[in-house]
């Protein structure tokens, strides 16, 4: 797990002290090791957080033999081995164990084809020196971040977070009011390639884009996600979680996992000690003694598995005090607003965990987005779609219930921002691309069915790619590589083609959700964790954010936020919640780049 970052210059050769200030900003994502390697019109920059063959021989950029590609990669390539053997099969030698040196030689062998072949979590940067083209590329679920910003006609810079990119002289941060009010509305730090500061884009998941060089400007090409390049799977539902932990439990470093007591990572935990000689478990929560409010349920669940599966567990507690701490700290190392307040308790553990010398961990993120595990959500889509026949009211339906501050909240905090330009046509383009999707896997339901699975489908498209980003975040600050089996592009085929029935259940006395987890895993986890319901937040957050009103008060509140808006959060943060968690944010994140 690393962090990337280059410039193309057209203009003049790139200057690597730039590339190398990019890089330093990453140094978290990558404490053991840096590299840079320019020409006449590339510099890419590398560093290195070493897992696989954490020799020398694993040192990036990594060149191929003949030096026509030159690679920087971030991620982890889970069928390494299958693709090795594949190349070596057709003559290729290898001359390291690191999974760096499979994916190069896989993009110089085939090309853009190789990203169907690449099962694992990446962003990457290839840099073919005889075509003069770059290759961006970033993973189907996007585990993996990839930002740029397009300087001119004849200059462009990438990075694995946007802090690096404004240590390029010709890249300054500027607020994107659009987004801005994008995030009030939903938490999502992208929406679709935009992203909070101005000029500057993402990949999405999946996404690869190629930049030609040769014209005298740089011209690109945006090659769209192949969800269907992934076929679905052979096996049961338990087969296929099985494998992909097991695969993801590779690593030349001391690996642990995240158990929350829930059913996700309880699964994950069980499965590791198949492979794992011994396991460390982490959990973090509030206890009552440091907070307002009970002492977080996760801890005792996360006990009970523990205690059933034979791990050594470490708790990892959170305090009104640590988390008022946290929190800013957060968005000012990594220069973005926090998702949810988890990302607080994430970054702890994590935390705790590299003090104990683990680099590697597993988390459960993906199993409620894949598996259908959000009872509300989805018992309010089954409702919407019996009782309303239109189906272009899905994408809307959909955006309210993962709101946070509503549109007609947005006038009073923000003037002259309609954020339904940038959000509904993205939200109805995820939703039309999750009916085609569900046509292609059930072509024979029923109209409502049809419209629920859609729906459902939706979680991944917009829920996901967030709580990634989350995961990443809160993890890489501390130089600890979160690895994510559900997030997995083989398991998440599985899991969207089951039928919809075998994942969620509609009773209003009685919701099913996860059913097809809760069955394949039913006989290796205590009773009261298979059946242990959602819980969202382990952390009692909405009776802490009084103590992060001040924010309130900074220039960049004060010149974005309307008076009456900040007096009312100040007075009643808890009250309105919804809307304090990401007012507070944009406003601590503000003023972090401009107050």
């Amino acid at each position: 797990m690393c962090g990337i970052a280059g410039v193309i210059s057209l203009s003049s050769p790139p200057d690597p002290r730039n590339a190398e200030r990019m890089a330093e900003v990453l140094a978290h994502r990558g404490p053991d090791d840096q590299g840079v390697w320019c020409d006449d019109r590339v510099a890419l920059a590398h560093r290195r957080l070493a897992v696989i063959d954490p020799t020398p021989a694993g040192r990036q950029p990594f060149t191929t033999p003949d030096g026509r590609f030159v690679l920087v990669y971030n991620g982890e390539l889970y069928n390494e081995r299958e693709i090795r053997a594949e190349l070596e099969a057709e003559g290729i030698r290898f001359h390291t164990q690191c999974d760096t040196e499979t994916v190069l030689l896989s993009l110089a062998r085939w090309g853009l084809q190789a990203r169907a072949k690449l099962r694992g979590m990446y962003a990457l940067a290839l840099w073919d020196t005889q075509d003069h083209r770059l290759l961006l590329g970033r993973d189907e679920l996007g585990v993996k971040p990839l930002y740029f910003a397009p300087i001119s006609e004849r200059e462009f810079a990438f990075a694995s977070e946007p802090p690096a990119l404004f240590q390029h002289p010709s890249v300054a941060p500027r607020p994107d009011p659009i987004a801005i009010a994008a995030y009030l509305s939903t938490i999502q730090i992208a929406v679709g390639r935009r992203t909070l500061f101005e000029g500057v884009g993402t990949l999405e998941p999946g996404e690869w884009l190629s930049i030609e060089t040769t014209t005298g400007t740089l011209s690109a090409e945006v090659h769209p996600p192949e969800w269907n390049s992934c076929p679905s799977p052979e096996g049961t539902t338990g087969d296929v979680i099985r494998a992909s932990a097991h695969l993801q439990l590779r690593a030349d470093v001391p690996t642990c996992c995240l158990l929350s007591g829930g059913l996700d990572s309880s699964v994950l935990s069980s499965l590791a000690l198949e492979v794992l000689p011994r396991l460390d478990t982490y959990c973090a929560g509030a206890r009552s003694g440091d907070s307002i409010g009970p002492t977080s349920e996760d801890f005792r669940y996360a006990r009970e598995v523990s205690d059933h599966i034979g791990a050594r567990h470490t708790e990892a507690p959170v305090s009104r005090e640590l988390f008022l701490e946290r929190w800013p700290q957060l968005i000012q190392r990594a220069g973005l607003p926090l998702c949810t307040p988890n990302e607080v308790a994430i970054n702890e553990v994590a935390r705790t965990l590299r003090a104990d010398g683990k680099v590697v961990t597993l988390s459960g993120e993906g199993a409620d987005e894949l598996f259908a595990g959000y009872t509300l959500p989805l018992m309010l889509a089954h409702e919407h779609v019996a009782s309303n026949d239109d189906q272009s009211s899905d994408a809307l339906h959909f955006l309210t219930t993962i709101r946070w501050a509503h549109p007609t909240q947005l006038g009073a905090l923000l003037a002259d921002t309609n954020v339904e330009e940038e959000v509904g046509p993205w939200i109805a383009g995820l939703h039309a691309d999750s009916i085609e999707q569900t046509d292609r896997d059930f072509p024979t339901l029923s109209d409502s069915d049809r419209r629920l699975c859609s729906i459902v489908g939706m979680q991944r498209r917009v829920n996901l790619p967030n709580l990634l980003r989350r995961l990443d975040q809160a993890t890489m600050l501390e130089s600890v590589e979160g690895r994510t089996p559900y997030a997995d592009r083989v398991v998440a085929r599985h899991a969207e083609t089951l039928p919809l029935n075998t994942r969620f259940r509609p009773d209003p006395a009685a919701p099913g959700t996860k059913l097809a987890l809760r069955s394949a895993f039913a006989n290796c986890l205590p009773a009261s964790v298979v059946s242990r319901p959602k819980a969202s937040f382990p952390l009692p957050f909405e009776s802490w954010l009084d103590g992060a009103t001040h924010a309130l008060d900074g220039s960049f509140a004060r010149a974005w936020f309307t008076p009456d808006a900040r007096e009312q959060l100040r007075t009643d943060p808890k009250g309105l919640f919804t809307v304090a968690w990401p007012v507070l944010n944009i406003a601590m994140w503000g003023e972090r780049w401009w107050g």
